[in-house]
């Protein structure tokens, strides 16, 4: 595997990652799991 495609599958992984992340704060947290995260 070359240089670029890790540094390439790196950041492509880091993205996904923030997807996940946001997907799960404001569908999950600012829903069913409301009472976890008001404080």
């Amino acid at each position: 595997m070359s240089f670029m495609i890790g540094v390439a599958l790196f950041l492509l992984t880091v993205a996904a990652m923030e997807g996940v992340a946001y997907v799960a704060h404001r569908w999950v947290m600012h829903g069913f799991g409301w009472f976890l995260h008001e404080s």
